[in-house]
């Protein structure tokens, strides 16, 4: 899909026009699947527009979820490099949570035409 076909398919879902190029380019550059940290979604969050501020807030918990993931598995093969002050148990119930949640956002997205992925 072209960038041009890209913005004008995000304009149709409700997007400004600045917002939309932004998401374009970012699309068209992997930078979204390429957000790694936090601080790579502070332009999204920051933006004026609801629907780039939600596509950052569903990239923050799929970031805490996929760090946490990884901090799971290595406490459950003991490989971590640290002594966690809470029990697996908890943090794996913690990971629950932030899974339903970014499902209920995945939902949203669908309903109210958020392209997220």
């Amino acid at each position: 899909m072209s960038m041009e076909d890209t913005i004008k398919n995000l304009r149709a879902s409700g997007m400004t026009q600045k917002g939309a190029e932004i998401i374009a380019k970012k699309i068209k550059s992997k930078k979204i699947e390429n957000i790694k940290e936090l601080k790579d979604t502070v332009k999204l969050m920051n933006s004026a527009d609801y629907k780039e501020r939600f596509i950052a807030e569903y990239l923050q918990a799929k970031i805490r979820y996929n760090k946490l993931d990884a901090m799971t598995v290595k406490y459950e093969a003991g490989t971590l490099n640290f002594e966690p002050s809470c029990s697996l148990e908890l943090l794996k119930e913690q990971k629950k949570h932030i899974g339903n949640y970014i499902r209920t956002l995945k939902v949203r997205a669908e309903i109210e035409k958020i392209e997220l992925d």
